[in-house]
């Protein structure tokens, strides 16, 4: 009973004077949008059973915000919010939300090449891009039968780019 809803990398940056409302809504419904409806859809088989797990990957940019990607991280800023309150909302039916903060991932469409990936793993503590695997055993701890309290929390998958 494990859903994992994964979003994508941001759209093209710049200055939010610049920001037309059809690239902000965009950002926006293609990140905490969906975020909402893969968590709807969950829920919507989990809450039945009184139990299950839904995860949602979120970017290192819900901690630590760029200049030039507003629209982007104000959606990863929804998403963090949304696992929290989501989280308070079905913990006790059961359902357990998460998410992981992810930094750079090799292939990710975030393009470890370019430079603010580049500036991203250069900051970061293990100072190289996360692998799948990375990603994926994080995934596979968090949602750990064992962790059956753990609840509304934002892991850390970001190789130490984030310091808190």
């Amino acid at each position: 009973d494990l859903a994992v809803i994964c979003v994508g990398g941001p759209g093209p940056g710049g200055p939010l004077a610049e920001t037309s409302d059809e690239r902000w809504q965009r950002e926006l419904d293609d990140h905490l949008g969906v975020a909402f409806r893969g968590v709807r859809r969950a829920l919507a088989e989990m809450l039945p059973r009184g139990r299950g797990h839904v995860l949602v990957t979120t970017s290192v940019e819900s901690k630590l915000p760029r200049a030039g990607a507003t629209p982007y991280v104000a959606a990863q800023h929804g998403i963090a919010g949304l696992v929290k309150s989501v989280a308070h909302e079905v913990g006790p039916d059961g359902v357990l939300v998460n998410a992981l903060v992810c930094g750079t991932v090799d292939g990710d469409g975030d393009g470890a090449g370019d430079a603010t990936a580049l500036a991203r793993i250069e900051r970061g503590a293990i100072k190289r891009a996360n692998t799948p695997e990375d990603v994926a055993a994080a995934a596979l701890a968090v949602a750990s039968p064992s962790l059956r309290s753990v609840t509304g929390t934002l892991f850390p998958v970001h190789g130490g780019t984030v310091p808190y």
